[in-house]
């Protein structure tokens, strides 16, 4: 090595460089061939050494450690994809719910209409059993509505101001009287052609037969007011009386007639010139007859006072 001043400071520079190790496989040999103959090839010169000290204060290299990367994983084999099940919905927050309402209830057993029918006529015959025993045997005339035809007592109460008038309970009573008398009127006629026919000694049979028929009815009339209750009508009792004997009269008169007739029919003689002679059966009739006129012109005039009051129809002795 040379002693001048750039050798010694080369020595001195090279001193911190450390030994570069052999090559364990290669030897002494190998080391001079390999790395340091990169540095040492300019012999003794002067230029070589300063190059080599100047090369000296680099620091070893060292050949970088290669990372160790991990193998690749194998690929994974993909099989045919699952379908996966469809995620149920969470279930909903139970909230808190009024009970549910009570289930209907059954419907009604529906009633044939013939069992309905039965029933109110059953009621309506032991209904009218009952009154029949409270009745103290009077016809109970407390109907409010009936009126005998062509009277306007309905139509006056209906058109009271205010359509609220009270009923006069004496009304019902009157109507059901109106409805008799008008009864009482449909002999009349019958009578009257049968005692013209006994007068001219003609259809005496007949004439006969429609007299008694004519009594027959006086005596239902009769029978008939005394089923009526009348005792809320002015002279109530005073107009009973009065038709009870003028249809008792006529009754009487009606037979007595008939007896005529069959006293002109049995004896010949009972006939002269065409008109019926005048027998004690002739006598009686014309007797009870003008009994029952009088008593039906009494009776006549307190009806129509009745009537006049409800509106109903008035009718004179001849009608009665």
């Amino acid at each position: 090595m040379p002693t001048g001043p750039a050798g010694g400071a080369a020595e001195d520079a090279t001193q911190y460089i450390p030994p570069v190790p052999a090559d364990p496989a290669g030897g002494a040999a190998g080391g001079g061939d390999g790395f340091e103959g990169l540095f040492r090839d300019g012999g003794a010169d002067g230029a070589g050494d300063v190059a080599a000290g100047h090369t000296q204060q680099l620091p070893p290299v060292t050949e970088p450690v290669a990372r160790r990367t991990p193998p690749p994983a194998p690929p994974q084999r993909r099989g045919p994809r699952r379908a996966q099940p469809p995620q149920q919905p969470a279930p909903p927050q139970q909230q808190f719910q009024a009970p549910p309402p009570p289930p209907p209830s059954a419907p009604a057993r529906r009633i044939p209409p013939a069992v309905i029918a039965a029933a109110v006529f059953g009621l309506a015959v032991a209904g009218l059993g009952v009154g029949a025993l409270l009745s103290d045997g009077k016809a109970q005339n407390n109907d409010p509505v009936a009126t005998s035809p062509g009277s306007g007592g309905a139509a006056a109460d209906a058109d009271a101001p205010g359509g609220s008038a009270p009923v006069d309970p004496a009304r019902p009573q009157a109507v059901q009287l109106d409805k008799l008398l008008a009864d009482a009127n449909d002999s009349r006629t019958a009578v009257i052609k049968a005692v013209d026919d006994i007068k001219d000694c003609k259809n005496l049979g007949q004439a006969a037969q429609d007299l008694r028929d004519a009594a027959r009815q006086r005596d239902e009339l009769v029978t008939r007011l005394s089923d009526l209750k009348m005792d809320l009508l002015p002279n109530h009792a005073r107009l009973s009386a009065a038709l009870t004997k003028a249809w008792k009269a006529s009754a009487d008169a009606d037979n007595s007639y008939a007896d005529w007739a069959d006293d002109a029919g049995h004896d010949k003689g009972g006939c002269k010139d065409g008109k019926a002679k005048q027998t004690d059966d002739a006598a009686d009739g014309n007797k009870s007859s003008g009994e029952a006129t009088k008593a039906k012109d009494s009776a006549a005039a307190m009806w129509n006072t009745i009537a006049a009051k409800y509106g109903l129809t008035q009718r004179d002795k001849t009608q009665l």
